[in-house]
């Protein structure tokens, strides 16, 4: 497996556990919406149980006050509060969402109608001041006006009565819920975090391990340059003294001729061994190169995954954030809650005692006021629970968040030290290319030597005819092994600068190093073998 599927690996699988927390999360955020919703319709309907009560008494005062000339009380069934939601869309929302409550809701729509009808009924027949119809108002408000309002009371009973075992059954199960949220998010925090160590450990233990391997064999490769360079320095050297030794044995040639033909053969023999050398030393730096292209391609795809796994790292800690921001949602939905149970339960107060004020008429809703109380009491401890709960998660999303932060920090490092290694080992590709230029050179220059070697010796049998010619060729021979041994010195301060590349590197990854300046040892590759010219 390459590194870039590795980090690739990595990251999806940490992506994906984050994305799957969030999205668990936010599934028992939803149930906290829905326990709001039944607690906010259950005081809806308290509510408008009051307000009918007092409809009623309105309408009752009627009879009591006989200097009335109208009553003060909505008489339109659709323009009350109650009719207002039974008409409206809110209506539709209700029994989508509590599919059960709406038989209760048509039961109540023609029940409601026939109160306000039966209101409208008694004005009409008790303000003709007519003793007769008077009588007749009163017999419609205790056959009809009472017993709808008695009825109303009754469905506004049950609704209540259902919304609250529904809200007391959301408030328990969400309690477990959240819990149990709570502590499954945070061993998925921990797994994250866990593999998100062990992933950034391991890849860069890869990366490290790969660019180790080619900086050792970069590094053999180096001291075998080095050391040839050397030998073809020495070779040349060897070169230049034949050729001086020639020059002055032109003044000798009768007496000397033999030794001419043995300095001659030494030369091409020397010539040969430089142009083998060089030979080799091309075949070095070709390998030297292509496994200094590798690394360069290695380093460029090091430096592409760590840059993904930042940002990666960067969509983690995002995620994070809003998984935070979705806990501070809930503790403000609590705070509502909080202050929804406090105005509740000073409805039910209230309630209670307008009830005591109706006396007989008021037992039945002192009852509901009682059961109200009780709802909002419930409802404010199950909201404390559930705000120590969203607290302590909120807790652990920010401490997920701050690894997160340390882990984008790490990556970050990472991704400039890779983006260094990549600079450096396209250094060493241009010192390659520049060595192999120097070898090219010196194997010509080689070449050159040895031609004029084999001609020299080819020429003693014809030295009185070729005295001016062979020093000339002599003279060339030394020109040529001056150039030579410039060529090696050249080589040798390229080799030198390749040796110091390395040692950058090796410093890069392996950390500040003992600061001896001495290359770290490596094992040699198989593919590189140590260059030596035998002495000419």
């Amino acid at each position: 497996m390459t590194i870039k599927t590795k980090i690739l690996a990595g990251f999806s699988v940490i992506l994906s556990l984050a994305l799957f927390l969030g999205g668990y999360n936010l599934l028992g955020y939803r149930s906290i919406g829905d326990a709001v919703e039944n607690i906010e319709y259950s005081k809806f309907f308290a509510l408008l149980e009051i307000q009918h009560r007092k409809w009623n008494e309105g309408l009752a005062s009627v009879f009591l006050k006989e200097d009335l000339s109208e009553m003060a009380i909505e008489l339109d069934h659709t323009k009350c509060r109650m009719g207002r939601f039974l008409y409206s869309d809110e209506a539709k929302r209700f029994v989508e969402h509590l599919p059960t409550m709406a038989p209760l809701l048509e039961e109540l729509k023609p029940v409601h109608k026939d109160l306000h009808d039966s209101a409208g009924e008694i004005g009409a027949l008790w303000f003709t001041q007519d003793p007769q119809n008077q009588r007749a108002a009163k017999k419609i408000y205790q056959d009809k006006t009472l017993p709808s309002l008695s009825k109303i009371a009754d469905l506004l009973n049950r609704m209540s009565s259902e919304l609250e075992k529904l809200a007391t059954g959301s408030a328990a199960n969400l309690s477990e819920t959240v819990k149990g949220r709570t502590t499954l998010s945070g061993v998925l925090l921990g797994l994250i975090l866990l593999f998100g160590a062990v992933a950034a450990f391991l890849i860069g233990r890869s990366i490290t391990k790969a660019l180790s391997a080619v900086i050792g064999d970069l590094n053999v490769a180096s001291k075998a340059l080095n050391t040839a360079g050397k030998e073809i320095a020495g070779g040349s050297v060897q070169v230049a003294q034949g050729a001086s030794e020639q020059a002055a044995s032109l003044e000798q040639t009768s007496s000397a001729m033999e030794e001419l033909a043995s300095q001659s053969k030494d030369n091409a023999d020397a010539a040969q061994h430089t142009f083998e050398a060089a030979g080799s030393m091309k075949t070095g730096l070709q390998t030297a190169s292509k496994q200094a292209e590798n690394a360069l391609s290695l380093s460029g795809k090091a430096c592409g995954a760590s840059e993904r796994g930042v940002l990666s790292m960067q969509k983690i800690s995002d995620s994070l954030k809003e998984v935070d921001q979705a806990s501070q949602e809930v503790m403000d939905i609590i705070e509502l809650i909080n202050e929804i149970t406090h105005e509740t339960k000073m409805l039910a107060t209230n309630a209670a005692i307008e009830a005591a004020r109706a006396g007989e008429q008021g037992k039945g809703f002192a009852v509901v006021a009682n059961e109200v109380s009780k709802l909002a009491e419930n409802s404010k401890a199950a909201a404390k629970k559930i705000n120590d709960i969203v607290k302590l998660n909120a807790q652990k999303a920010q401490s997920g968040k701050d690894q997160a932060e340390e882990g984008n920090r790490v990556l970050n490092e990472i991704h400039q030290l890779s983006t260094q290694s990549k600079e450096l080992v396209a250094q060493i590709v241009q010192a390659n290319q520049s060595l192999f230029s120097q070898a090219s050179e010196l194997e010509s220059l080689a070449e050159q030597i040895n031609r004029t070697s084999l001609q020299q010796s080819q020429g003693t049998s014809e030295v009185s005819r070729a005295i001016v010619e062979m020093d000339e060729i002599t003279q060339s021979n030394a020109s040529a092994a001056e150039q030579s041994a410039s060529s090696s010195e050249g080589l040798k301060e390229q080799s030198d600068a390749l040796q110091a590349t390395i040692d950058r590197l090796v410093q890069l990854i392996e950390g500040g190093g003992s600061g001896s300046g001495q290359p770290t040892a490596h094992p040699t590759s198989a593919g590189i073998q140590r260059l030596r010219l035998p002495s000419a």
